[in-house]
């Protein structure tokens, strides 16, 4: 009977002890799975097109779309958006798309050319709303503008992307260069 007792006493903590230690919660679907990609494309090529005209091109070495975030990564992007006012091309070593709220996130060696503007602007990252036109970086992430002949750089860059108005948050460093005139012909 003393032996019956004893293994009762030694089974049921035992099972106490398996009961309470396991940490796996097994209706947590979503642990683990949230950086699988849903999607991915390898040499990739992809064009919007309205009004059978191309209105945006993005080629990649790799896009992936992910289930649980509405953000779709394009690695060493090169990009071109084609528009009635303006024509912009560039590249960065990832692109981040994010479908609600028509946010682009350009990070890594981010390089943007305006032709239509002459304007460029080279970075390590930047976000730019394209509904409300803002294109900020982070605040100690360094910046460099240039613009007809006009070179500024500093940190804590903000822009409008409809004005082409732009702002530094720090000192700006930068050059301008102007035409020269032969020596007694200044007008």
């Amino acid at each position: 009977m003393r032996m019956l007792c004893k293994f009762w006493k030694l089974l049921v903590s035992v099972l106490v002890l398996i009961c309470t230690s396991c940490s796996l919660r097994y209706t947590d679907t979503s642990s683990g799975q949230t950086r699988i990609p849903e999607f991915t494309f390898n040499a990739a090529l992809f064009k919007r097109y309205e009004d059978n005209d191309v209105s945006f091109e993005l080629e990649s070495s790799c896009i992936e779309q992910y289930p649980s975030d509405d953000i779709t990564y394009a690695a060493n992007a090169d990009f071109k958006s084609h528009d009635a006012k303006q024509d912009l091309s560039g590249t960065c070593k990832l692109l981040g798309i994010q479908a609600e709220g028509d946010i682009l996130y350009f990070l890594d060696d981010t390089i943007i050319q305006n032709q239509s503007d002459n304007l460029g602007i080279e970075t390590k990252s930047l976000k730019w709303n394209t509904v409300t036109a803002q294109i900020v970086s982070d605040c100690n992430v360094f910046t460099t503008v240039q613009n007809n002949g006009m070179e500024v750089s500093g940190t804590g860059f903000s822009a409008d992307s409809t004005t082409n108005e732009y702002k530094f948050t720090s000192m700006v460093n930068g050059k301008i260069e102007t035409e020269s005139f032969p020596e007694g012909n200044h007008e």
